[in-house]
C-alpha cells in the first residue's frame, strides 16, 4: 500500500501556481512596495480577494481600502506582503475533495495560528511562510490518499493519540509527503527542512533552528487550540502537547518567551480564526 501511495505522490500534476512561486521568491528577496504592487497586479482576482480581505474585520479596515498601494500604506508593506502569501496558499490548497474525517476549517485554523505564532517568535516573514505550509503533506494526504488518511484518522481517535503517531503506525506520515513535495518543486533546503522534520527538528541538519521555531509554533497552537494549560517546558521528550527543554534550546527561545507568547496565544487564535473567515467569504 505504502509503494502505491508513493507511486500516486510522485504522478500528481498538482503544482503551486508561477505566481505563488515568485510569491515565495518575495519573500526571500523582500520586495519594496512597488515590485509587490506588480505581482499583485499582474492577477486580477488576486487584486479582487487582497483588497477584500484588507478591508475585513482581520484588520478593521472596512471599507476604507481601495488599491494595492492604499493597502500598503494603510497595513504596512510586511502585512502586505504575508497577507499575499496567505491568499495564495489558501487559494492553492483549499480543496473540497477530502477524507470526510478531515476539517479543512481546523487545517486552516491551525496553519494560520502556527504562522502567526512562528512570526512572533522570529519577527521573520519566512518563518510565517513555513509555519503557514508546515502541514502541506495532510492535506494532501486527506485529499489523494483518502485510504490512508481515514486509517490514521481512526487509530488516532481509537487510542486517542496524535494523528502523527497514528500516521508513523500506518506506515507514511504526512511529512514523508511534504518531503516529496519538497523535492519535487525544488523548495528552498530551510523550507524543505521545516515541513520534513517540524516534529523531530533535531534531525534537520544544518536548519535546526528555523526548523525547531516552527514544532514551538506548532506546539502552541495545538495547545491553544485544545485549550490546555501549558506547562513549563520539561526536560523529556516532547509528545503532542507539551515542549520539550531540548526543542527550545535549539530554536534559541528562553523559556521566558514561550511562555510569555503562550499568554497570548487566545488572542493569536481569535486573529487565525479571523483570517480563515476572511479568506473563505472573500473567495
Amino acid at each position: 500500500m505504502i509503494c502505491q501511495a508513493r507511486r500516486r505522490i510522485a504522478s500528481l500534476s498538482w503544482i503551486p501556481s508561477p505566481i505563488l512561486f515568485e510569491a515565495l521568491r518575495g519573500v526571500r528577496d523582500e520586495k519594496g512596495p512597488e515590485e509587490i504592487s506588480i505581482v499583485i497586479e499582474k492577477d486580477p482576482s488576486l487584486t479582487s480577494v487582497v483588497l477584500k480581505v484588507s478591508n475585513s474585520a482581520f484588520f478593521g479596515c472596512r471599507g476604507k481600502i481601495d488599491s494595492i498601494p492604499r493597502a500598503i500604506v494603510t497595513l504596512g508593506q510586511k502585512e502586505v506582503r504575508l497577507l499575499i502569501l496567505s491568499i495564495l496558499v489558501h487559494q492553492q490548497l483549499n480543496t473540497r475533495n477530502t477524507h470526510p474525517a478531515f476539517s479543512m476549517e481546523r487545517f486552516w485554523r491551525h496553519s494560520f495560528l502556527t504562522a502567526l505564532a512562528a512570526r512572533e517568535l522570529t519577527s521573520s516573514d519566512a518563518a510565517y511562510l513555513h509555519g503557514l505550509i508546515h502541514d502541506i503533506g495532510l492535506i494532501v494526504m486527506a485529499t489523494f490518499l483518502q485510504d490512508l488518511y481515514g486509517m490514521a484518522a481512526q487509530i488516532a481517535t481509537e487510542r486517542d493519540i496524535s494523528l502523527y503517531e497514528a500516521e508513523t503506525e500506518v506506515g507514511l506520515t504526512h511529512t514523508a509527503i511534504s518531503t516529496w513535495l519538497g523535492a519535487r518543486w525544488c523548495l528552498p533546503p530551510v523550507l524543505r527542512a521545516a515541513l520534513s522534520h517540524h516534529h523531530e527538528p533535531e534531525n534537520a541538519g544544518a536548519f535546526q533552528k528555523e526548523t525547531a521555531v516552527i514544532a514551538v509554533a506548532d506546539t502552541l497552537a495545538r495547545m491553544a487550540e485544545k485549550g490546555k494549560d501549558a506547562a513549563r517546558p520539561s526536560n523529556g521528550r516532547q509528545n503532542d502537547l507539551s515542549m520539550d527543554e531540548t526543542i527550545l534550546g535549539l530554536a534559541h527561545i528562553p523559556a521566558r518567551e514561550y511562555l510569555s507568547l503562550w499568554r497570548r496565544m487566545p488572542c493569536l487564535l481569535e486573529k487565525a480564526h479571523s483570517l480563515w473567515m476572511a479568506m473563505e467569504t472573500s473567495s
